[in-house]
């Protein structure tokens, strides 16, 4: 499974789940899916796997159910915890709470590294 995230247009995250047994592409977008956007987005995959595998063939994209934002900056959160949810095989359906939560705990554990010189890792 891979997971990643892209930043679309410069304003706003989404969430792609590529499964490569299975030939998925699942996607997450908080705001709503488009059918432009699926489209662009599987033949987009399909002509990354073409160019650089030479197989892009039966591929499908999906797009789960799941919660939509109700605000203009929670994307973030969104995805982070469709990412968790889908890893672990449950519903991405969430609370407005919920999504308060995940900040608060995101925000949490950032703080916990206030300080630290992260680029004592590379000596």
């Amino acid at each position: 499974m891979i997971v990643g995230a892209y930043f679309q247009r410069g304003n706003h995250w989404n969430l792609l789940v590529i499964e490569p047994k299975k030939k998925v592409l699942y996607f997450y977008n908080s705001l709503g899916e488009t059918a432009f956007q699926q489209r662009h987005m599987l033949q987009n995959w399909k002509n990354f796997l073409g160019r650089t595998l030479n197989d892009n063939k039966n591929w499908r994209l999906e797009v789960p159910v799941h919660s939509k934002q109700t605000d203009g900056f929670n994307c973030g959160i969104y995805i982070v915890m469709f990412a968790e949810d889908h890893i672990l095989g449950l519903p991405c359906i969430f609370e407005k709470k919920d999504v308060l939560n995940k900040r608060k705990e995101i925000a949490a554990t950032l703080l916990l590294y206030e300080g630290i010189d992260t680029f004592e890792c590379y000596k």
